[in-house]
């Protein structure tokens, strides 16, 4: 019967047929035949495929028929009859091809049909691919279609995923499906039935492609699928060609609608910061403002403070009216990232513009309001007390003085108070602006009238903002701003309800308030609030921890995006195009450097020889940057680290020399050398186009001491520490205290995230993960006593008793020769546990091996251990 391996590119059907055609034939008497090539087509159609065959060798065994290509009718027919001629006369025939070239099902009966998903490597493969040894039974219950996919497994390189992903967009497929792919490529996880098609009566169309596509991960039975981990910018720019035409099919007018949607759904699923990654790389400046003005809320609250910014700030360039807008959306998300000077001049930019709409307007005067500049504070104010009482149609006669609208705005609160007023019937507008205006300033009337406002603005954003700003600045002030504790004490109501949620501080405004709470109480202002509960105090931590995450990285990038601010303005540059290609320039090549091992720095995708550079002294002065990407380090500072026993005049010469010598190794070949930033006294690598190993080796070490994992995350986590951080920081560096300082840091951070990871895993019941994290730990710093304590642990719980023993030893003759000390008094106390622990049976066993037979238990295991030793 004939056997067609059917699957997408890049999926090994060639290596499965030259495997089989090597194994049983010996490579002897196979014919093959690329089908993509034109001649196949011609000598198809002449019907002379088999005749010919049978002349250049008789003997043939096997004929392969590779990469077939999408055949009509009639030419399918002939080629069905060209396979059962080979067939009668005793040759082999097997067919690789993509899935919408098998049209063979009707005329082939009795064929062997090999699918994509038999194409992904076994758990062995893996194992043999990944090492990932005792890892193999958990893994195989919980590794993804996508991570089985050969030509991913065996490569490990990005570049084998752009290589596939540009296969995939290049195959030939109906658009519905090509639809489904990127759909699914995009979302990353979600549910499979949406990925079907509203036309589609098929039952069996989503099975077809789960079977034919495994990368995307399809579970028909759970309804989900979790497809391959591509970064967004690699699947548009490997689909870019299809866009226009997965528009139409999807009923839209245009790629921009396409990715709109997209992100749509991604910030409904909760993944804000990939649905701006899309809108960034795909979509130009109009629609990119009106989708952030669209999602504004949700993506305040899942706190995607900087990368909003990012693309905020290429909207603030062009149309007058769009700008205004932008600067509005950025002043809010400065004001809650705590950068109160810029939020202040973004603000004044759209608060005082016709152009911007009225919400935004009502915003940006609301942050400006809550700014430290007295002047733009007072005119904001006005502007605001304006608002409020036109929102109630008490405004005051035109060119009435600031008193007399002052006093109207205070007989509004004075009404709020008595009778409820009618906040809670105008709506959140006039909330904002009371709200505002009273937090602004020493009032009083914040706390008398905050029931009010919490239940016009109810669950507005601005509700968390007022109050993150007004327990801000009494803790700032050191005062109680709002006139006594009792005056915080709504506030702290309000903080204190969503410390109480089933999901405390559910999103990241809350929590920007729930930190302010905690500030003013441990300031002393708030001396009768009890502090919060664990989960609350939980959730705080991990939102602070993003918050402040945000705020570095926008920091870091905040002068090169100034930089090229003004640079597209002297230059007058045009917008971004369709999926993120500039019209004007390409790209800048990024900047790898790699400290870990030997060293490694690459532009782009090209080596960069340490000849380039002059001097070992600019290799470490580039290392002593890396260490710190984005972070200015002192011209002192560094020329005192190079040449530490030198003269402070000669070493700064000495710098001064070998900075030019970095910068000409790091030049790109137009003379431009963007990855170095000098000013006046300090110096940094430009975090927006340098990446550094050390920043990858800082998340793996969190993920090993704090990280949620599966079992495919805890393996990749230990392969990488036995892959790409291997060896120590810069082992060819001696001379240099600060990197033999930061040298033996890592070590010691990686060997803590180890230990950490090993008790984590044993308490979680994985006692033989528990025990490959302690022996990497043990591997990486043999006089770590606790990472010896660590494995003696997971080898108990994993039944390897005399194993522990050995451990034990072999630590107390490390400690001994080593650091001249003895094991700890825990370590001894666990060793005489197990000793006592040792059952007659162990005993026996030990005595068999041994053959001493009349030593007593307790001697015959001690006499194995020394020999362990010996």
């Amino acid at each position: 019967m004939a056997r067609f391996i059917v699957g997408p590119a890049c999926f090994g059907k060639s290596c499965v047929a030259i495997e089989y055609a090597e194994t049983v034939f010996g490579l002897q008497h196979v014919i093959w035949i690329p089908a993509a090539s034109p001649c196949f087509l011609r000598d198809l159609d002449e019907g002379v495929i088999a005749p010919q065959i049978s002349q250049v060798d008789g003997q043939a065994a096997l004929v392969v028929f590779d990469d077939l290509p999408s055949l009509d009718d009639e030419r399918a027919r002939a080629f069905s009859r060209t396979i059962d001629a080979l067939l009668e006369s005793g040759v082999e025939v097997m067919v690789t091809c993509v899935p919408i070239a098998d049209r063979y099902g009707g005329l082939q009966r009795d064929r062997l049909r090999a699918t994509a998903s038999d194409l992904l490597l076994t758990i062995d493969e893996l194992e043999h691919a990944r090492a990932w040894g005792e890892w193999r039974e958990r893994v195989g219950r919980t590794v993804p279609l996508s991570a089985r996919v050969a030509s991913l497994a065996w490569s490990g390189s990005p570049h084998a995923r752009v290589r596939l992903l540009e296969a995939l967009a290049a195959e030939e497929r109906l658009r519905e499906t090509t639809l489904a792919i990127v759909h699914a490529l995009v979302m990353g996880d979600g549910v499979a039935s949406d990925l079907v098609p509203s036309r589609s009566a098929d039952p069996s169309w989503l099975t077809s492609l789960a079977a034919d596509n495994p990368y995307l991960g399809i579970d028909c039975a759970a309804d989900r699928f979790r497809a391959l981990e591509a970064p967004l910018g690699e699947v548009l720019a490997a689909f870019s060609p299809h866009m226009d035409g997965l528009a139409t099919q999807a009923g839209l007018s245009s790629r921009e609608a396409l990715a709109t949607l997209w992100a749509r759904q991604l910030c409904g699923k909760g993944r804000a910061d990939r649905a701006i990654e899309l809108m960034r790389s795909s979509v130009g400046d109009d629609a990119a403002m009106t989708w952030v003005e669209s999602e504004n809320e949700a993506l305040l609250r899942a706190g995607c403070l900087a990368s909003c910014l990012d693309l905020l700030d290429g909207c603030c360039l062009g149309v007058r009216a769009r700008r205004a807008r932008a600067e509005a959306l950025r002043a809010v998300r400065l004001l809650a990232m705590g950068e109160r000077v810029r939020a202040r001049d973004a603000a004044k930019a759209a608060a005082f513009s016709r152009e911007t709409g009225r919400t935004l307007r009502l915003t940006s005067l609301a942050v400006l309001a809550l700014a430290d500049d007295t002047t733009l504070r007072q005119r904001a104010l006005g502007e605001l007390r304006l608002a409020a009482l036109r929102a109630v149609r008490w405004a005051p006669v035109a060119g009435s003085p600031p008193d007399a609208m002052a006093a109207r705005f205070d007989q509004l609160v004075e009404r709020v108070v008595r009778d409820g007023g009618p906040i809670a019937r105008d709506g959140a507008e006039l909330g904002l602006a009371m709200g505002a205006v009273l937090a602004a300033g020493p009032a009083e009337g914040l706390a008398r009238v905050w029931e009010a406002i919490e239940s016009a603005l109810a669950d507005d954003v601005w509700l968390a903002l007022l109050v993150a700003e007004a327990l801000s600045r009494a803790t700032r002030e050191r005062a109680l701003h709002l006139g006594g504790a009792a005056q915080l004490a709504p506030l702290a109501a309000t903080v204190r309800r969503w410390a109480a949620a089933d999901e405390p501080f559910a999103d990241a405004l809350r929590a920007r308030a729930g930190l302010a709470f905690e500030e003013a109480r441990l300031a002393g202002l708030l001396p009768d609030e009890p502090p919060m509960s664990v989960a609350a105090m939980l959730a705080l931590k991990s939102w602070e921890a993003h918050l402040a995450g945000e705020a570095e990285r926008y920091r870091a990038g905040q002068a090169d995006r100034d930089a090229a601010r003004l640079t597209r303005v002297a230059a007058g540059a045009g917008l971004r195009t369709s999926f993120g290609s500039p019209r004007r320039r390409a790209p800048l090549p990024l900047l790898f450097v790699r400290l870990f091992g030997a060293g490694e720095v690459r532009i782009g995708g090209e080596d960069a020889p340490p000849v380039a550079f002059g001097r070992a002294k600019a290799i470490t002065l580039l290392a002593l940057l890396a260490l710190h990407v984005g972070r200015e380090s002192s011209f002192e500072s560094l020329a005192a680290s190079l040449w530490p026993a030198s003269a402070p005049d000669d070493a700064r010469r000495n710098l001064y020399t070998v900075w030019s010598q970095l910068r000409r190794g790091l030049s790109l070949p137009n003379g431009q050398c963007p990855y170095l930033i000098r000013r006046r006294s300090t110096c940094l690598l430009n975090a927006s186009l340098v990446r550094c190993d050390v920043t990858e080796f800082s998340d793996l070490c969190r993920s090993l001491m704090f990280g949620d994992l599966d079992a495919d995350q805890w393996t990749r986590l230990a392969a990488a520490v036995e892959t790409r951080f291997c060896d120590d920081l810069m082992f060819g560096e001696h001379e240099n205290r600060d990197v033999a300082d930061a040298r033996r840091a890592a070590t010691e951070r990686l060997v803590d995230a180890l230990v950490a990871a090993s008790q984590r895993l044993m308490a979680q019941g994985g006692a033989q993960q528990g025990l490959w994290m302690a022996r990497l730990a043990v591997q990486r710093d043999r006089t770590r006593e606790d990472a010896h304590l660590a494995l003696m642990r997971a080898q108990v719980k994993a039944g390897q008793r005399t194993a522990a023993l050995a451990s034990y030893l072999a630590c107390r003759r490390v400690l001994s020769e080593e650091l001249g000390i003895d094991p700890s008094r825990e370590m001894q106390t666990m060793y005489r546990t197990l000793i006592d622990a040792c059952d007659l049976s162990d005993a026996s066993a030990a005595s068999e091996r041994t053959r001493e037979d009349d030593v007593p238990p307790r001697a015959l295991l001690q006499g194995a251990q020394r020999g362990v030793l010996e």
